[in-house]
């Protein structure tokens, strides 16, 4: 009797966790594509046109997870990073996973969040969490990245 009830309960755990796991992952995948913001210092264009930066973050499937490759170019920055992406349909945190590169200026820690991106309607809000913005007004949280759908990994 005792073998039933528990070849049971474990038929119900299996069953919910399947159903768990296939619908974060499910809701996670609105996520897949490719987003891009450039940054600009207003003094730029008199003293040197090449105060700026260029992020990208490509979100990708591997396997049964979703995962960022996030690249920030421009002045004196070059850094490439791989994060794992947790969340929900609604709001995703990059999180510091390893780096592709030793070619980067700030330090991060695994389980450092990165940034975060919320859903405002359709736009994509940007929480900065470790990473930061080179452009002081450009600290606070606000629409930065636009999902251009197509990823480049």
């Amino acid at each position: 009797m005792q073998f039933k009830r528990f070849s049971i309960l474990l038929i119900i755990l299996s069953m919910l966790q399947i159903s768990v796991c296939g619908c974060s992952k499910q809701t996670l995948s609105i996520w897949i594509g490719n987003y891009t913001f450039e940054e600009v210092s207003p003094d730029a264009i008199e003293e040197n046109p090449y105060i700026m930066r260029v992020y990208t973050i490509d979100i990708y499937e591997k396997g049964d997870k979703l995962i960022a490759n996030i690249t920030i170019n421009g002045f004196q920055i070059a850094e490439n990073i791989y994060a794992k992406v947790a969340g929900n349909s609604e709001k995703i945190d990059l999180i510091f996973s390893s780096e592709f590169s030793s070619n980067t200026t700030a330090s991060y820690d695994d389980g450092d969040i990165i940034l975060t991106f919320e859903k405002n309607a359709d736009d994509i809000v940007t929480v900065w969490g470790k990473m930061q913005p080179m452009i002081i007004d450009n600290i606070e949280s606000g629409i930065y990245f636009q999902k251009n759908n197509e990823t480049s990994s």
